[in-house]
């Protein structure tokens, strides 16, 4: 049975590098591949992260390749995108700070949130967060963790979701996905 890897992205626009490396990869491996976005829209890639000719303001030079820019225009074609899991229906509600119950809501939140690492979660071997994405939502599955880079533009890999190194602990250690 094939490995199965969870990928957050924002339904309001991914840079598509961050996207198209972890994909590309885990495709290569063999690995089943879901998509999860914040209220279950479809994700769109920023227009400019299709557009070799788009110069990055504070670098001063272009940031996107030819072949990148149609790697990124065929997922986007695709309907490989179409339908992901719905972040808002599985996860709870934060409790508001001033609720009466607070503290009582807040074991329930955690509670819940357990529930869903434990029982929904299982069935993935990892989650790809990209470095936009995982500002808002960073969950370590039973096994792995990964997380890609848009500043150094390439795959940086598997990261044990307890150790050191795993997107809630940034100090990233460098792999490759064939090391999980």
């Amino acid at each position: 049975m094939s490995k199965q890897i969870l990928i957050v992205l924002s339904e309001w626009g991914y840079w598509g590098e961050e996207l198209i490396g972890p994909l590309e990869a885990c495709d290569t491996e063999g690995y089943e591949v879901s998509f999860v976005t914040p209220t279950g829209q479809r994700p769109l890639a920023h227009p400019v992260s299709m557009s070799p000719g788009f110069i990055d303001p504070p670098l001063g030079r272009s940031v996107v390749s030819e072949e990148m820019a149609e790697k990124i225009r065929a997922i986007e074609a695709s309907d490989r995108l179409h339908n992901p899991l719905n972040l808002a229906e599985w996860l709870p509600v934060r409790p508001y700070s001033s609720s009466a119950t607070y503290l009582r809501d807040m074991e329930a939140y955690y509670a819940r949130r357990e529930e869903i690492r434990e029982q929904d979660l299982a069935r993935y071997d990892a989650l790809v967060a990209s470095s936009a994405a995982a500002r808002w939502w960073i969950w370590p599955t039973t096994s792995a963790c990964m997380t890609s880079s848009s500043a150094s533009c390439n795959w940086t890999g598997w990261w044990p979701a307890n150790a050191t190194g795993s997107p809630a602990c940034p100090s990233p250690a460098r792999s490759t996905i064939g090391n999980a």
